[in-house]
């Protein structure tokens, strides 16, 4: 995962994409840690999911750019 302002909201996906992520993630048979970690990167699912720099790690969903 990329260093950024995490403060910034201009880094951040809007709500709407960040569900559509998100609900990618929930079906994915990756996901571990009561669906709050991906077990292929190991990053917070919540977090990855809400930032315009970040995609999947196996394709599922693309970083915004």
């Amino acid at each position: 995962m990329a260093i950024l302002d995490l403060s910034n909201r201009k880094n951040y996906v809007d709500d709407a994409t960040q569900a559509q992520r998100r609900a990618i993630c929930a079906t994915c048979p990756h996901i571990r840690a009561a669906g709050l970690q991906c077990g292929v990167c190991l990053c917070l699912i919540r977090l990855k999911t809400k930032l315009k720099t970040e995609e999947c790690p196996i394709g599922k969903w693309a970083k915004e750019l």
